[in-house]
Protein backbone atom coordinates (compact mmCIF):
# COMPACT_ATOMS: atom_id res chain seq x y z
CA UNK A 1 0.00 0.00 0.00
CA UNK A 2 1.33 3.15 -0.67
CA UNK A 3 0.78 6.67 1.54
CA UNK A 4 -1.94 8.71 -0.28
CA UNK A 5 -0.40 12.54 0.25
CA UNK A 6 -3.18 14.88 0.36
CA UNK A 7 -2.25 18.80 -0.67
CA UNK A 8 -5.33 21.62 0.03
CA UNK A 9 -6.01 24.04 -2.47
CA UNK A 10 -4.55 27.09 -1.61
CA UNK A 11 -5.71 30.28 -2.14
CA UNK A 12 -4.22 34.12 -2.89
CA UNK A 13 -4.24 36.21 -0.35
CA UNK A 14 -1.91 36.51 3.56
CA UNK A 15 -0.71 33.73 5.49
CA UNK A 16 -0.71 33.28 8.93
CA UNK A 17 3.35 34.81 8.21
CA UNK A 18 2.62 37.51 6.69
CA UNK A 19 2.81 36.03 2.95
CA UNK A 20 1.90 33.31 0.77
CA UNK A 21 -0.95 31.62 0.23
CA UNK A 22 -4.21 30.55 3.14
CA UNK A 23 -6.22 28.02 3.28
CA UNK A 24 -10.31 28.76 3.11
CA UNK A 25 -11.94 29.26 6.37
CA UNK A 26 -15.58 29.48 7.59
CA UNK A 27 -16.04 32.95 7.01
CA UNK A 28 -15.80 32.67 3.28
CA UNK A 29 -18.91 30.65 3.65
CA UNK A 30 -20.36 33.29 5.84
CA UNK A 31 -19.38 36.04 3.05
CA UNK A 32 -21.07 33.63 0.46
CA UNK A 33 -24.04 33.72 2.49
CA UNK A 34 -23.70 37.31 3.23
CA UNK A 35 -23.52 38.22 -0.51
CA UNK A 36 -26.61 36.45 -1.46
CA UNK A 37 -28.74 37.98 0.91
CA UNK A 38 -27.56 41.31 0.42
CA UNK A 39 -27.92 40.98 -3.61
CA UNK A 40 -31.60 39.87 -2.84
CA UNK A 41 -31.86 42.53 -0.69
CA UNK A 42 -30.54 44.94 -3.36
CA UNK A 43 -32.88 43.33 -5.96
CA UNK A 44 -36.22 43.91 -4.00
CA UNK A 45 -35.60 47.84 -3.80
CA UNK A 46 -37.44 48.46 -6.43
CA UNK A 47 -40.25 46.23 -6.13
CA UNK A 48 -40.63 48.05 -2.66
CA UNK A 49 -40.28 51.62 -3.98
CA UNK A 50 -44.04 52.31 -4.57
CA UNK A 51 -45.03 53.89 -1.52
CA UNK A 52 -42.72 55.42 0.01
CA UNK A 53 -39.09 55.80 1.01
CA UNK A 54 -38.50 53.98 3.93
CA UNK A 55 -39.26 50.41 2.42
CA UNK A 56 -36.87 51.12 -0.10
CA UNK A 57 -34.50 52.82 2.43
CA UNK A 58 -34.28 49.70 4.73
CA UNK A 59 -33.61 46.97 1.99
CA UNK A 60 -30.91 49.08 0.44
CA UNK A 61 -28.93 49.21 4.27
CA UNK A 62 -29.34 46.24 4.71
CA UNK A 63 -28.02 45.04 0.89
CA UNK A 64 -25.07 47.18 1.08
CA UNK A 65 -24.28 46.24 4.84
CA UNK A 66 -24.23 42.50 3.88
CA UNK A 67 -22.27 42.86 0.89
CA UNK A 68 -20.04 44.97 2.89
CA UNK A 69 -19.15 42.14 5.47
CA UNK A 70 -18.83 39.95 2.80
CA UNK A 71 -15.81 41.96 1.19
CA UNK A 72 -14.68 42.92 4.99
CA UNK A 73 -13.88 39.15 5.13
CA UNK A 74 -13.18 38.12 1.91
CA UNK A 75 -9.98 40.59 1.78
CA UNK A 76 -8.82 39.13 5.35
CA UNK A 77 -9.71 42.31 7.29
CA UNK A 78 -12.17 40.18 9.23
CA UNK A 79 -12.38 39.79 12.98
CA UNK A 80 -14.66 38.66 15.96
CA UNK A 81 -15.92 42.18 15.72
CA UNK A 82 -17.44 41.32 11.90
CA UNK A 83 -18.59 38.16 12.83
CA UNK A 84 -20.58 39.56 15.96
CA UNK A 85 -21.21 42.58 13.37
CA UNK A 86 -22.58 40.05 10.72
CA UNK A 87 -24.49 37.58 13.42
CA UNK A 88 -26.52 40.74 15.16
CA UNK A 89 -27.33 42.69 12.07
CA UNK A 90 -28.52 39.26 10.15
CA UNK A 91 -30.67 38.58 13.47
CA UNK A 92 -32.22 41.71 13.08
CA UNK A 93 -33.56 41.13 9.55
CA UNK A 94 -34.43 37.65 10.59
CA UNK A 95 -36.57 39.54 13.49
CA UNK A 96 -37.91 42.66 11.06
CA UNK A 97 -38.79 39.78 8.57
CA UNK A 98 -40.71 37.50 11.09
CA UNK A 99 -42.84 40.23 12.15
CA UNK A 100 -43.55 41.58 8.74
CA UNK A 101 -44.75 38.07 8.22
CA UNK A 102 -46.42 37.71 11.42
CA UNK A 103 -48.87 41.00 12.68
CA UNK A 104 -47.28 43.28 9.98
CA UNK A 105 -44.57 46.04 10.80
CA UNK A 106 -46.16 49.28 12.58
CA UNK A 107 -44.75 51.33 10.05
CA UNK A 108 -43.74 51.24 6.04
CA UNK A 109 -46.00 50.93 2.85
CA UNK A 110 -47.90 47.74 4.34
CA UNK A 111 -48.48 48.94 8.05
CA UNK A 112 -49.99 46.31 10.32
CA UNK A 113 -50.31 44.24 7.41
CA UNK A 114 -49.12 40.47 7.60
CA UNK A 115 -47.16 40.02 4.42
CA UNK A 116 -47.24 36.21 2.68
CA UNK A 117 -43.86 34.05 2.40
CA UNK A 118 -42.48 34.08 -0.78
CA UNK A 119 -40.00 32.18 -2.29
CA UNK A 120 -37.33 34.77 -2.52
CA UNK A 121 -37.95 36.11 0.78
CA UNK A 122 -37.47 32.95 2.30
CA UNK A 123 -34.26 31.92 0.11
CA UNK A 124 -32.89 35.57 1.72
CA UNK A 125 -34.16 34.40 5.51
CA UNK A 126 -32.36 30.90 5.33
CA UNK A 127 -29.09 32.77 4.04
CA UNK A 128 -29.43 34.75 6.97
CA UNK A 129 -29.70 32.04 9.48
CA UNK A 130 -26.89 30.54 7.72
CA UNK A 131 -24.74 33.79 8.28
CA UNK A 132 -26.57 34.16 11.86
CA UNK A 133 -24.92 30.34 12.83
CA UNK A 134 -21.84 30.66 11.65
CA UNK A 135 -20.93 34.04 12.19
CA UNK A 136 -22.06 33.72 15.83
CA UNK A 137 -19.94 30.46 16.04
CA UNK A 138 -16.45 32.11 14.38
CA UNK A 139 -17.62 35.08 16.67
CA UNK A 140 -17.22 33.06 19.60
CA UNK A 141 -14.45 30.57 18.37
CA UNK A 142 -10.64 31.05 19.44
CA UNK A 143 -9.69 31.19 16.01
CA UNK A 144 -10.78 30.83 12.40
CA UNK A 145 -12.25 27.45 11.36
CA UNK A 146 -10.78 25.80 8.07
CA UNK A 147 -13.82 24.55 5.80
CA UNK A 148 -11.45 20.99 5.55
CA UNK A 149 -12.91 20.89 9.27
CA UNK A 150 -16.72 20.97 8.57
CA UNK A 151 -16.31 19.20 5.52
CA UNK A 152 -13.69 17.11 4.99
CA UNK A 153 -12.83 15.69 1.81
CA UNK A 154 -13.51 11.77 0.75
CA UNK A 155 -9.87 11.39 -0.08
CA UNK A 156 -9.12 12.57 3.90
CA UNK A 157 -11.02 9.90 5.20
CA UNK A 158 -8.77 7.12 2.79
CA UNK A 159 -5.99 8.38 3.71
CA UNK A 160 -6.91 7.92 7.10
CA UNK A 161 -8.01 4.19 7.02
CA UNK A 162 -5.25 3.13 5.68
CA UNK A 163 -2.95 3.99 8.68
Amino acid sequence: MSDVTIERERTSGPGPDGGGATEPHLGWLVAGLSAGAGVIHLAMVPVHAGGGLLDPLGFAAFGWCQLAIAAIILTGRDSKRTYAAAAIGNAVALGLWLWSRTTGLPFGNHANVAEDIGAIDAACAALEVGVVVLAGRLALADGRRSIGRLAPAPADHREHRQR
